[in-house]
């Protein structure tokens, strides 16, 4: 029983070549991550084979000996299917996901434009911030439906998306002087659908990265969390500042401060993300 832990005699297996194995002491029960089961054994009870065991004559591992082998190759032919199923879907999420995050410098461009004091000193930009702003949010929410082929959570986020940028037209189209509360009907339904859409974008992201990145696929699941918090907090300010106007200011201010904290970090891991498939093939 030198030739191997369990009796085998290396030389003769059929799959050695197939799995590239150089043998058993060497190969899944050596230095490498140990695949056989009866390998693994032994090498933790610190014996140098099978027959050394006092439960050898009992052993019901031994019997399944042969078949290691078989499901070894049938594990690893299934790990190169999935991969190649990675890299096809690479091919779709790579350029793509990078388009969603170039889309962060015409976006800013926009929000500069919209901002209260650019538009109290140059009233004429707020027209064309708008616009830009609204052509942003509907290539977003194109982008996010051409990878709905990856996940269905990008599908519903698109569409949240391009519903949000409709009522970004509707108001734009609403004539001046325009009762506020017709302002708001839109405005609040929009709010709620854009939120379902960050939802699941963010669990978009969280599903496709999963099978390649778990750490990058939690922080995914974990910023959301953080998104919806601050969402609550600044609804709790709205309400806070009818009863206590200070307290209220104050927690709206730090769920503002929040969200512009959690959409650095979501730009941060959308790159990550977007790097991180554009990598994949060229490591195949």
């Amino acid at each position: 029983m030198t030739n191997s832990y369990c009796g085998k005699n290396c030389e003769e297996c059929t799959h050695r070549d197939l799995l590239e194995c150089p043998g058993c002491k060497e190969g899944p029960g050596g230095t490498r991550p140990c695949q056989c089961e009866l390998a693994r054994c032994c090498r933790d009870k610190g014996l140098p084979h099978c027959g050394e065991c006092t439960l050898y004559s009992a052993c019901g591992k031994l019997p399944a000996r042969n078949a290691i082998p078989v499901e070894r190759l049938k594990a690893q032919e299934a790990e190169k299917e999935e991969r190649a199923k990675l890299v096809q879907k690479s091919k779709i999420l790579g350029p793509w996901l990078w388009a969603l995050f170039l889309l962060v410098i015409p976006s800013a461009i926009a929000s500069f434009l919209t901002n209260h004091t650019i538009v109290q000193w140059m009233p004429s930009l707020y027209v064309p911030g708008q616009i830009l702003n609204l052509l942003c949010a509907i290539a977003y929410g194109g982008i996010l439906l051409r990878l709905s082929s990856e996940s269905g959570r990008y599908r519903v986020s698109g569409i949240c998306r391009l519903i949000s940028a409709a009522a970004t037209a509707a108001l734009l189209l609403l004539p001046a002087g325009t009762e506020e509360s017709w302002a708001f009907l839109l405005l609040l339904p929009a709010a709620v659908v854009a939120l379902v859409g960050e939802y699941f974008e963010y669990a978009g992201h969280a599903a496709v990265t999963e099978p390649v990145s778990t750490g990058l696929s939690q922080q995914w699941e974990r910023l959301w969390k953080w998104y919806i918090g601050m969402f609550l907090a600044l609804m709790g300010s709205l309400v806070l500042s009818l009863l206590l106007s200070f307290v209220g200011i104050l927690l709206a201010l730090a769920a503002a401060i929040g969200f512009w904290v959690v959409s650095i970090i979501k730009l941060v891991y959308l790159y990550r993300t977007a790097k991180l498939f554009k990598k994949l093939p060229s490591s195949d």
